[in-house]
């Protein structure tokens, strides 16, 4: 007997919209949105997430939004530089200081991974270079 796959279920409409009402609040990028929607009730309707990257990272930064003091101590070498990497594109200032400085504090460990770090902004490279400097001109 073959049976049929499994399909996630969807959120329901409510829950959608506070996951919504959360990215639309907590990440600079979706300002856009919210100005260029024809009325402020269009905003939740309009918008139509989808995610192109690790659904993980996804997921973490939405539990973030939920309770950033809780989330941000989970932050792990393995999966910082995605997170650094989501924060700075989805303009969420506080995340990426945090990254930056969790990074600071683990940077040996971070440098260890084979860890592809090209989609790396150069403004972040700069700050991730004088956090580098820093620390072994102090060793």
């Amino acid at each position: 007997i073959r049976r049929p796959p499994r399909s996630t279920p969807k959120p329901s409409s409510a829950a959608s919209d506070v996951y919504k009402r959360q990215l639309l609040s907590q990440m600079k990028y979706f300002e856009k949105f919210k100005q260029n929607a024809s009325s402020p009730s269009s905003v939740l309707e309009d918008l139509d997430i989808s995610v192109h990257c690790d659904t993980q990272i996804f997921e973490w930064l939405m539990k973030y939004l939920q309770s950033p003091e809780i989330q941000s101590q989970t932050l792990d070498v393995g999966t910082v530089i995605s997170i650094l990497i989501s924060a700075e594109y989805l303009q969420m200032p506080q995340l990426l200081d945090e990254c930056i400085n969790y990074i600071n504090n683990h940077l040996r460990e971070v440098l260890k991974l084979s860890i592809d770090m090209t989609c790396i902004s150069s403004g972040l490279v700069k700050k991730l270079a004088s956090i580098a400097c820093l620390l072994y001109t102090s060793d």
